[in-house]
């Protein structure tokens, strides 16, 4: 498609007001604030200790630990690269979910969270795993805490940094993945049915990226 054509085709059908929206909440978030709000300093300040600490407990619910050298090599890998990824940030404010759709050695159907202080799988429900596709043995789902985003790196800026973050996350995971022998798909799911089905409040959590594994 040659450029003078895509300009008279982007007349007719670009929406301003959409764009116009976007490019105001990105100058938003690429505006550097020195001014530091006192009633959010305490906050931040909390953040950044719990940043450092068990970061991706999130819930109370606990059906099942399993530590990780109970995990077969597959996902013994995928722990240690995720671990490695994740703690290369400065300050992580990155919840990834691990969900399991097929029976798979002691990992059962369900959803799981990581904690990386103690090396454990931490599966924390077992019901409402919806498959998009029946190939499928587990998938990688990468939210974003965005009110812990928001107070660390300031203001609106925090959506960016959150968004670059699961990005540099994701493509070190899936390089990780590229050298075994499972292939990555995409699939869709509505992120309000995934994110209710994992138990996880999506105002709290945004649902940034999902990969799919088949084996």
């Amino acid at each position: 498609m040659s450029k003078n054509y895509w300009d008279i085709f982007s007349n007719f059908t670009r929406d301003d007001s959409s764009l116009v929206h976007v490019l105001k909440f990105h100058q938003k978030t690429v505006q550097t604030l020195n001014y530091v709000n006192p009633k959010t300093h305490k906050l931040e300040t909390v953040y950044k200790y719990d940043s450092k600490k068990n970061h991706s407990r999130f819930s109370d619910t606990i059906i099942k630990q399993i530590a990780l050298k109970e995990l077969n090599v597959q996902f013994q890998d995928l722990f240690n690269s995720l671990k490695e990824a994740i703690h290369s940030q400065r300050e992580i404010v990155t919840l990834p979910i691990l969900s399991i759709f097929r029976n798979n050695c002691n990992l059962n159907v369900g959803h799981y969270s990581f904690n990386f202080n103690d090396d454990f799988l931490i599966q924390y429900k077992d019901r409402n795993v919806v498959c998009p596709n029946n190939n499928i043995m587990f998938s990688l789902t990468y939210f974003l805490d965005i009110e812990k985003s928001i107070y660390l790196f300031g203001g609106e800026r925090g959506y960016l940094e959150g968004i670059l973050q699961i990005g540099t996350i994701t493509e070190c995971m899936r390089q990780s993945f590229s050298h075994c022998k499972l292939t990555r798909e995409s699939q869709y799911i509505p992120d309000q049915l995934f994110a209710h089905n994992a138990g996880i409040n999506i105002r709290k959590q945004l649902m940034v990226c999902t990969d799919y594994y088949i084996n």
